[in-house]
């Protein structure tokens, strides 16, 4: 701009000068009214320009503020997404760190807590479920003893017998006594019903037992009547097997078959029976006579050894005999 107004002064000093050699032919009044003109429109001009150049300076102004204004928003707009990304890089960190945490939580320790209690119920459940169908696959083999249908009758006397070890509930056992006393089972079926509850002491089966050796009828019964003493503790049923000898018509068989039948279930019940003298000396000459030779082949169902026998009252009145 300083340019522009020094090319117009240039201009107008040239045209004074021009004016001045003019002079000489022109009037002095024509002179001064046409440099007043040229100093007005000069003026104009340099008006015009000024305005001009403050218009420009305005845009200028506008344009510097509109290019500041979008500065600061692009600079507010970068700083926004700064933030954002911050934010995101935060939220994205605290899952990356949470992520494994609830994986755990609410995945893997629940499962290794189901895995845990089922190891240490899986068992107890088991056999719980085993208890449950035992049970029930015994109520239903007492009721086709009942039956008429052989088959169903062999099949759950075997299944008693192959079954006995584990017990009856008291409930259970209290039926099998029923059908013990009950005259629509046969005795080969009554024998095996007796064997398999011989296994557990309980007042029907101490009262059933020592009735049933008062007066054996059933071989088999008798067999696990002694049995179960042998087990329960014979020392304090042994009355009954003192009758059940003196009353033998047999004492040496009658003898022969208690001690075997105690032996087959209970090692110390012989050596009980073989050491009681009033058992023993109830026997008579003929039949120590006849278990000195006996003992031999009998030793292996006693499940005693050479040793043990010549220790018993038995052995020591064999040895004094006549």
């Amino acid at each position: 701009m300083r340019i522009k107004i020094l090319v117009l002064i240039f201009c107008a000093l040239t045209s004074l000068c021009f004016s001045q050699q003019q002079a000489k032919s022109i009037p002095l009044d024509n002179q001064i009214s046409a440099l007043s003109d040229s100093l007005v429109k000069l003026n104009l001009k340099i008006s015009d320009l000024s305005n001009k150049l403050s218009w420009k300076n305005e845009i200028l102004e506008e344009r510097l503020k509109q290019a500041s204004d979008t500065i600061s928003n692009q600079n507010s707009l970068f700083d926004g997404f700064g933030v954002l990304y911050s934010i995101i890089t935060i939220v994205i960190t605290l899952i990356a760190i949470a992520l494994p945490i609830l994986t755990y939580q609410f995945g893997v320790k629940p499962s290794q807590d189901a895995l845990k209690d089922f190891e240490a119920n899986s068992e107890k459940k088991f056999e719980t479920y085993l208890n449950k169908t035992r049970n029930k696959q015994i109520e239903q083999a007492i009721e086709n003893i009942k039956s008429q249908n052989q088959v169903l009758k062999t099949n759950a006397t075997m299944f008693l017998s192959l079954t006995q070890h584990q017990g009856f509930t008291d409930q259970q056992l209290y039926k099998l006594f029923m059908l013990l006393k009950s005259d629509e089972v046969d005795q080969v079926t009554k024998g095996t019903i007796a064997f398999a509850i011989s296994n557990r002491k309980s007042d029907h089966a101490t009262n059933y037992f020592t009735e049933e050796l008062k007066s054996p009828k059933n071989i088999n019964v008798k067999y696990a009547a002694i049995r179960y003493f042998a087990n329960i503790g014979i020392e304090a049923y042994l009355s009954v097997f003192k009758d059940l000898i003196s009353n033998a018509t047999d004492k040496n068989a009658e003898f022969n078959i208690v001690t075997i039948s105690a032996g087959q279930a209970n090692k110390n019940a012989v050596q009980f029976l073989l050491n009681d003298k009033s058992i023993i000396d109830q026997l008579g000459d003929d039949a120590l006579r006849m278990q000195k030779l006996t003992i031999p082949s009998l030793k292996t169902s006693w499940q005693l050894t050479d040793e043990e026998i010549d220790k018993t009252y038995l052995s020591e009145k064999i040895k004094n005999l006549p």
